[in-house]
């Protein structure tokens, strides 16, 4: 999967699946425009394992600067449950996650970076997302790692929330 984020242009709301990587073009292309996506669209992108527990492997997409959701958050994930065809076709996500906008934290770039295995040892995939982490304070310890558990209930809700800690910064504002 391709994306172009941060790109001002018809292609910054979508990503591009190669299934054939002897052929240049895209089999597939998920256009994120109807969803409220923004140029940020694939700054994060994530193959998962089977999240949901149909033994098909799926995958994430993050938008770092999400700009609609029904929670009123300035971000997303966007999760796609795999196919069992040859030629997959997808349309909207399967799930939309957005972290809950009351938390008080800065998640304006969440998220930054996506993570899958089996975290909690139950065999199922697990989903981790992280915020980028740039300000002195922003997002240290009050909107940090969400850990969603996986399978048959998967939801997008977050089981668990693991802080980041606060670390020295260099002489413009970013982690060294």
């Amino acid at each position: 999967a391709v994306a172009v984020p941060n790109a001002f242009s018809s292609a910054a709301a979508a990503v591009f699946l190669y299934l054939n990587l002897s052929d240049a073009t895209p089999e597939v292309t998920i256009d994120y425009s109807d969803d409220g996506a923004s140029y940020g669209v694939g700054q994060s992108i994530q193959a998962l394992g089977d999240v949901n527990g149909d033994g098909i492997d799926d995958f994430a997409v993050g938008d770092a600067y999400y700009d609609g959701g029904p929670s009123g958050t300035l971000v997303a994930l966007y999760v796609h449950y795999g196919t069992d065809t040859s030629t997959p076709s997808f349309g909207a996500p399967d799930l939309t996650i957005t972290p809950d906008a009351s938390s008080g934290g800065n998640l304006q770039y969440f998220p930054w970076g996506i993570a899958s295995g089996d975290f909690n040892g139950d065999d199922t995939t697990d989903v981790a997302a992280k915020p980028l982490v740039f300000e002195s304070g922003a997002m240290q310890g009050t909107e940090g790692i969400h850990v969603y558990h996986g399978g048959e209930n998967f939801d997008g809700t977050p089981e668990e929330t693991l802080a980041i800690p606060a670390r020295p910064l260099d002489a413009i504002g970013y982690m060294e």
